[in-house]
Formats: C-alpha cells, structure tokens, sequence
C-alpha cells in the first residue's frame, strides 16, 4: 500500500478531466489551510482522498462492466433493475459513457472526427 503522503488517486478516466482536484495527499494539502490542521484531520482526509479514489475507480469498473452486458444482449431492463435504477436512467447515464446504440453512435462520430484531414484553412473537410 502506498505510504498516505505519497498516494496517488488517480484512476481510469471516465471520459472527463477533473484538473483541479488534487491527486495526491501533499497537493491537497497546498490547498489546505496550514492552522488548525491536526493528525486526525489528517488521517480523515487520507481516508476521504482514499475514498474518492475507490470511488472513481468503481464508476470506470461499472461503466466496463454494462458495456459487456450490453454488448452480451443484457436489456436496459435488466442492467438498469441490477443497478436498482430505471430502464431510462441507466441507458442516459451509459450513453454518455458510450454505451449501447446512442454511445456507439457518438464514439462513432468521434472516430471519424479524428480521422478527417484538417484543411489548411482551418476550416473542417466536407469530404
């Protein structure tokens, strides 16, 4: 395990960059007011930083984990009813994660928008 002072909690990213948190004990506590800071505030805010880390980690494992079950045939129906979420929800909240029709579509759209050749003019390519 990682010694509190120098672990990382950075994990896979789910698609956004959050550049402003802290990802270590010693940036977080650039951030913190130096007074009034004691061993236990400190041991809670190892334990939270630990947390979020867990946190963000289980989100990228969930999102791969619907991914299968979708791209398996699992329905919406059930993913969402093993989430304890609606059919809805759950299909909104993995599309953006690109997941089923609407997050293929989209990662599709990137694809090609990353492939396309820049013109000269900085205008994008209509071929």
């Amino acid at each position: 395990m990682d010694s509190p002072d120098t672990m990382a909690t950075s994990v896979p990213s789910l698609g956004h960059e959050m550049p402003d948190l802290p990802q270590t004990y010693d940036e977080l506590l650039d951030l913190l007011p130096e007074e009034g800071l004691t061993a236990i505030d400190r041991r809670r805010t190892r334990r939270l930083l630990a947390a979020r880390a867990a946190l963000t980690e289980a989100e990228a494992e969930l999102v791969v984990a619907v991914r299968e079950a979708y791209d398996a045939g699992d329905s919406w129906r059930t993913i969402g009813t093993v989430l304890g979420i609606s059919r809805q929800s759950a299909q909104r909240r993995f599309a953006s994660h690109g997941v089923g029709e609407e997050g293929r579509l989209a990662r599709r759209e990137e694809r090609e928008r990353e492939q396309e050749p820049e013109r000269s003019d900085g205008r994008e390519s209509t071929a």
